[in-house]
């Protein structure tokens, strides 16, 4: 299999093949098609899912939230928005994530991950639309 290939190739079937050559390497430590699939899924950054922003959504671009406690909301490059998860989920608390907008934490407090990044980017772009007002002026 070559890179163009693998590539090309639906999201579920590159996942298993992933597990399935991490598998055989734990049995077999020298087997040459389980070590050229991991190299192929390397040189497509597919092993370093951490490591990469997947959300892209109004200019920002967050990165994986997961079982991580932070995310952060980068534009072009630069940290502007960060939500913390304070608590799990459970049926008594609605106030799992904090919001931080350039330096200053929002009021609230959101149960669900999709409010916090839609408040997150609210906040981000009244914060810059006031700043391009005070350099016009």
């Amino acid at each position: 299999m070559d890179l163009d290939t693998f590539r090309h190739l639906p999201a579920h079937r590159k996942k298993t093949l992933i597990e399935n050559a991490k598998r055989t390497l734990c049995r077999q430590p020298d087997n040459a098609l389980a070590r050229h699939i991991l190299a192929i899924a390397k040189d497509c950054d597919l092993l370093s899912h951490r490591n990469r922003a997947v959300k892209n959504r109004n200019k920002i671009t967050w990165t994986p939230h997961g079982h991580d406690t932070v995310s952060y909301g980068l534009v072009d490059n630069k940290r502007l928005a960060i939500i913390r998860k304070f608590e799990n989920h459970n049926s008594r608390n609605n106030e799992v994530y904090e919001v931080e907008v350039a330096g200053r934490v929002l009021p609230d407090r959101y149960r669900y991950l999709r409010d916090a990044h839609k408040a997150a980017e609210d906040a981000l772009a009244n914060t810059l639309a006031h700043s391009k007002s005070v350099a016009q002026n």
